[in-house]
């Protein structure tokens, strides 16, 4: 799982280390949070879900201040990937919400106008 790669990757790679830490500190000043790390976001990544590209920005934009000369299409993509799939994920709930809402309207009109609804 990606959460048993980090250790590792971390570990190998200063570069990276630097620039990931760099992207949670400021993940957490723009979120307001305390601790908000990459390794929380795999954790529970459902909940965390619309973070992946807040954070995948901040790597863009250290990637690109540490080497413009690197070729980021794939981290381009998966910024991309993920604001699909987190604007997706909004509507789902929104729905999802909006269903719960015309329920509890069902129920409060049943009780008072059952003659009503059939």
């Amino acid at each position: 799982s990606a959460l048993e790669r980090l250790p590792p990757l971390r570990q190998s790679s200063k570069s990276f280390e630097v620039a990931l830490q760099m992207c949670e500190t400021q993940l957490n000043v723009d979120a307001g949070t305390v601790d908000l790390t990459l390794a929380s976001c795999l954790i529970a990544p459902v909940k965390r879900l619309c973070l992946y590209p807040l954070l995948l920005d901040a790597l863009l934009s250290e990637q690109h201040n540490a080497d413009p000369e690197a070729d980021q299409s794939q981290l381009n993509s998966a910024v991309e990937m993920m604001r699909a799939t987190a604007e997706q994920v909004n509507v789902v709930v929104q729905d999802a919400e909006n269903r719960v809402k015309v329920l509890e309207i069902y129920e409060r009109l049943s009780g008072s106008y059952s003659a009503l609804i059939a």
